[in-house]
């Protein structure tokens, strides 16, 4: 049952409420599994182990190391608390004085929990599931958590076992309603306060996501700008050299390093190719230059025949970019698509992803084209921006101030491919990534900016857990008043019950006195005049008692009474009622009794005190009874008062000692 009760209590809180560090600011299945523990002794301990054991390979599937850890320490803490309980208030805490109440809470909650936040972190940092700056503010919120929850739930489960309900008769519902709601607002106040602190956190990382990607973005379209300026500069002319290449790109590629390359790509037919060829042969000092394509292997061959080619005719850097020149970037199937597009379009078009024929190294890239057509709307060929993804993010990002292993910046495509990686991040805080879509020449990217743990903690600040420190002492303030308070009130209650009974209750023989019974002759009464229930009442006058008080004293007298008050309760039925009105007189209500077997039961009463020895200092004695009858439901007692009931009943029952004592009068 312990197992089941702190699982869903466990379960309950994880699902609904917040918790930092995989610990939460309400923990109440701390305070149960100390209570219970409490209660019925050390053979609870591996249920609590049990217990604690399954919730954290739950939470830690891939651990169950770090859960036996874990339960080891939440097993030891309940034992020490439990431990603690008991050697101050036994094994039944009542909680009903000031010190007891405050050496309870403070052994069982704040001292104890100590136990289980340090175990906490401890193997958290052991284990590595947390971040070394995150162990201190996670096993602070442990501890506070444990403490609210064994503080406000320990004494609760205590009241709830069967055996405790007397003791915590009136309470209960004074204690759990305000304890638990205030610890509930605790749970509120910190989930607030936390919600709000990781807003501001949120908020800030959104920004530089945001800042971040429209630098990139305005650095695409500078690149953009770069390369329409080579397409207006290559219709400005109707030959462009080398040498007025190379001049007018020059300081491009100072300026702007995420550019890899730029080249002009012009549109040869078939029946041009092998004049185009000797003219670039001839002006470049290539006897070698031809128009290329990649074969099956990868590698770079004669382009074969078909109707159009997009040769790489001017390019620059020359030196870095030398296996480029003659490629044919139809013959590239990713090429050729955007390529289609830019002409369809007439707009700037980004290819996919591509490895580059001038790539050495790792590096994806991508193609801008911009179509270039004569005044007659003719496609004249492409000016064309090569760019590798990884020098574009770098030179984006290298004012980044960030430290090492605190952001990670990674560029994908619409469909999460990675095309390039900027820093890095030792551990990342999955809940906190921020991606933002970079849509550019005709295609669309994403950036990801992928905080570390520790970069997103050491933007937090101690708010919540100065709030949660300020709960716990509110709370344990809280539940010692609760506490002291509700105990004052019941030893005011239990006093105010004695005081009734005994104004109710005959000292001597604890039976009804005369205005108990008379109020519950009234309540009788009323019963068999709505309902005609026979009630029946007998009044008791006893025989040959004065000598007794007369010859051997009061005392004597009393332990008599007290005798044949003892007689009349075991006589009379259990429903029945018995009371002393005073002296020697008694009265018993018989409730639903009719006539014959309220006879019945005078006569034993009769019979037990006619047989009843009585030696006092060797003298005996013999004690008898007269006994007055009245019927309850008579029509004629309607309107007739209790008092007058009463007087009636000892009429009869003095009439009976006139008829010669040991007898039964039946009013007329």
């Amino acid at each position: 049952m312990l197992v089941a009760v702190t699982l869903l209590l466990d379960w309950l809180i994880i699902n609904s409420l917040s918790g930092s560090g995989h610990a939460y600011p309400f923990w109440p299945a701390a305070g149960v599994a100390v209570g219970l523990v409490i209660a019925d002794g050390a053979r609870l301990l591996p249920a609590v182990w049990l217990a604690s054991f399954l919730l954290n390979v739950y939470l830690n599937p891939s651990n169950p190391s770090l859960g036996v850890a874990l339960a080891l320490g939440a097993t030891l803490q309940t034992a020490i608390a439990a431990a603690l309980g008991r050697r101050i208030s036994g094994s039944r805490p009542k909680l009903r004085h000031t010190k007891e109440i405050t050496a309870f809470l403070l052994a069982t909650g704040p001292l104890s929990c100590l136990i289980g936040a340090s175990a906490s972190a401890i193997a958290s940092n052991a284990y590595q599931v947390l971040i070394p700056e995150q162990l201190l503010s996670s096993a602070f919120t442990w501890w506070a958590g444990d403490v609210m929850g064994v503080i406000v739930m320990t004494p609760i489960t205590l009241m709830m076992l069967p055996e405790m309900h007397e003791a915590w008769e009136g309470r209960r519902l004074k204690i759990a309603i305000p304890s638990i709601l205030l610890a509930l607002l605790t749970q509120v106040a910190f989930s607030q306060a936390a919600a709000i602190d990781q807003q501001k956190v949120l908020s800030d990382i959104k920004k530089t996501a945001a800042d971040t990607s429209q630098l990139l973005t305005n650095n695409l379209e500078k690149y953009s700008e770069i390369i329409d300026s080579l397409r207006r500069f290559e219709l400005s002319s109707q030959h462009v050299s080398s040498e007025e290449f190379h001049s007018f790109t020059n300081e491009i590629f100072v300026r702007y390093p995420g550019m890899h390359g730029l080249s002009w790509n012009p549109v040869i037919t078939q029946a041009e190719r092998e004049s185009f060829e000797q003219e670039r042969r001839k002006e470049d000092g290539n006897n070698s230059f031809q128009i290329t394509e990649r074969n099956t292997n990868g590698t770079l061959v004669r382009a074969g025949e078909r109707e159009r080619y997009l040769p790489v005719s001017l390019i620059e850097p020359k030196a870095e970019n030398q296996a480029a020149f003659g490629f044919d970037i139809l013959s590239n199937p990713v090429r050729s698509i955007a390529i289609k597009e830019a002409e369809r379009s007439k707009q700037l078009q980004a290819t996919s992803p591509i490895k580059l024929v001038q790539e050495s190294g790792s590096q994806q890239g991508i193609l801008i084209l911009d179509p270039t057509h004569d005044t007659n709307g003719k496609l004249q060929g492409f000016a064309v921006g090569v760019l590798r993804m990884g020098d574009l993010l770098s030179s984006t990002l290298s004012n980044e101030t960030s430290p090492s292993g605190l952001i990670r910046w990674t560029l994908t495509t619409a469909d999460n491919k990675p095309l390039a990686t900027y820093g890095a991040a030792d551990k990342i805080a999955e809940d906190w990534v921020i991606t933002t879509p970079i849509p550019y020449a005709g295609t669309l990217w994403n950036l990801k900016l992928e905080p570390s743990e520790q970069a997103v903690f050491t933007k937090l600040t101690q708010l919540p857990q100065q709030l949660l420190f300020a709960c716990v002492l509110t709370l344990l303030t809280n539940q010692a008043f609760f506490l002291v308070i509700t105990a004052k009130d019941q030893e005011q209650s239990n006093n105010a019950k004695v005081s009734r009974l005994q104004a109710l209750h005959d000292p001597l023989t604890n039976l009804l006195n005369r205005r108990g019974f008379q109020a519950a002759l009234e309540d009788a009464t009323e019963q068999s005049r709505q309902h005609k229930t026979p009630n029946t009442l007998l009044y008791l006058d006893l025989d040959h008692f004065k000598p007794i008080n007369d010859l051997e004293g009061h005392k004597a007298g009393d332990e008599v009474l007290i005798r044949i008050c003892n007689t009349l309760s075991d006589t009379i039925r259990k429903n029945d009622l018995v009371g002393r009105l005073g002296g020697d007189e008694f009265a018993i209500i018989l409730k639903d009794c009719p006539t014959q077997t309220a006879h019945q039961i005078c006569d034993k009463i009769l019979s037990k005190i006619r047989d009843m020895p009585i030696t006092i200092n060797s003298n005996n004695y013999k004690v008898t009874a007269s006994i007055g009858l009245i019927n309850l439901n008579k029509a004629e007692l309607t309107h007739t008062s209790i008092d007058d009931i009463l007087h009636r009943a000892d009429i009869a029952c003095y009439q009976a000692k006139r008829s010669g004592r040991d007898q039964i009068s039946v009013d007329a």
